[in-house]
């Protein structure tokens, strides 16, 4: 279509999307940035590219692709999102803590934004609230094994060693990505509560 036609309506923006599923994020954000020079008012491929700049690490730029999303369409959750993980990254908590608290007003209902804002919260050694975002995550998507993984470590260093073995068990029953890490966890609860054997078991 590109070869046909380059004007084509969204047909970079597509392309774009096409590479960033591919893994191509080089591609993804090359193409992307050729989307805007057509459309540079569309919220959608300021975001698209904002999320592939954060998956090759240019921090800066996502943060403010994903700035732009917010400033174009300020109704869209899931950028403002976007935009509080790049200013996490930048380790502008108090800026990360807006955008997230900017998304979860746009959605109540949208645990990733509470579970990424439990995380930022935990960052400044804000327990309590961290521990009720995470807690509000799960009961949203009891099938989010972060967020009950990110409550699990944050209730053992609080040393509520109980209830974080329960929360690494469902961070297992569930299943993610580097597993092996809520394994050792459990078996840390376990060794913190005595119980060796279940420790072993566990690593």
């Amino acid at each position: 279509v590109v070869a046909i036609d380059p004007n084509f309506p969204n047909v970079y923006y597509n392309l774009g999307l096409t590479y960033n599923q591919l893994g191509d994020h080089q591609s993804a954000i090359a193409t992307f940035r050729k989307a805007l020079e057509q459309d540079p008012r569309n919220a959608d491929i300021y975001a698209a590219l904002g999320s592939a700049l954060l998956r090759e690490e240019n921090i800066p730029e996502a943060a403010e692709a994903f700035k732009r999303s917010t400033e174009i369409n300020p109704k869209v959750a899931s950028n403002f999102n976007g935009l509080g993980l790049a200013l996490r990254r930048q380790g502008d908590l108090e800026g990360a803590i807006a955008a997230y608290e900017q998304s979860i007003a746009i959605n109540p209902s949208y645990a990733a934004a509470y579970n990424n804002l439990g995380r930022v919260l935990s960052d400044q050694n804000r327990n309590n609230e961290a521990i009720a975002a995470f807690r509000r995550a799960i009961a949203l998507d009891n099938k989010n094994a972060v967020a009950y993984s990110n409550l699990g470590n944050l209730l053992r260093s609080q040393g509520n060693i109980d209830e974080a073995i329960e929360a690494f068990q469902k961070t297992i029953a569930i299943g993610k990505e580097d597993l092996w890490v809520d394994y050792t966890s459990l078996g840390l609860a376990y060794a913190d509560r005595g119980k060796l054997g279940d420790a072993q078991a566990a690593y």
